[in-house]
Formats: C-alpha cells, structure tokens, sequence
C-alpha cells in the first residue's frame, strides 16, 4: 500500500514539474517574460564618434565603392563592424540555452512521473504449470 502512496505522490510532482516548465517556456517564448541571463554583452570601449549617414551619403558610398565609411557609420549606431547587434546574439544564445534547461527539466520530470507510473501498476505474475513437464518418454 505504501507503494502506491509513494507512486501517485511521483506521478503527481512529475506532472507539476512538466506543467510548470511548459508554462514558463510558453511565457518566455511570446515574450511575457525574459530568459535567465546567462550572456551578457561585453561593454565596448567607446570608439570615436561618427556620425551616421544618411540615405544619400550610403548611395553615394555604395556607388563609389567605400564601404568603410558604411560600416564606420554603423559602428556609430551601437552595431558592431557586421552590421549586428552584440546584444542579439546574446539574446539568441540565452534562448538557446534556456531551451536546453527547459528540455532538460521535462525530461526529468516525465522521468519522474514514469517511476511513479511504475510503482502505482500492479505486478501479477502468474504461473502455470507446463504441460510436458512430467511426461514420460516411451
């Protein structure tokens, strides 16, 4: 009897566990809340300020081929030299993360639930005597 206690009792923090990380995976991925901050972006050194360009200035560069003042003008925008955000790429890598600790975590807790399944299940073994045995051979 106490199996069973001890079983329904896995069964039911199994299910929590999965229940809860849903939840908070489905408030962080439509942006309700935030992922746990495990990348931060680094602060730069101040780079000397230039300013950015207008659309004019990026046609007549791109047809005069300098595209070092395009990136220069990007690095004033807070972008880095390619022209992405350092705090997207944190940003991408924390969700990539956070998926992996969410997966982790309804991995244990079906693991968890599964045990308790396990031990709520009867055991029944039957055992039926074999036909042959005692047969004598002629």
């Amino acid at each position: 009897m106490t199996e069973k206690v001890v079983g329904y009792t896995l069964l039911v923090m199994g299910i929590l566990i999965m229940l809860l990380a849903s939840m908070h995976a489905i408030s962080v991925f439509t942006g309700k809340s935030k992922p746990t901050q495990i990348f931060t972006p680094k602060i730069s050194v101040q780079k000397p300020a230039a300013t950015p360009l207008s659309q004019e200035e990026i046609n007549g560069a791109i047809q005069s081929g300098d595209f070092a003042s395009i990136l220069s003008s990007g690095m004033a925008n807070g972008m880095d030299g390619f022209g992405i955000n350092p705090s997207m790429i944190t940003d991408s890598l924390n969700f990539t993360v956070y998926f992996f600790l969410i997966q982790f975590i309804l991995g244990l807790g079906f693991k968890i639930s599964s045990l308790g399944v396990q031990m709520v299940r009867p055991i029944n073994v039957t055992v039926r005597k074999n036909p042959l045995v005692g047969v004598e051979e002629k």
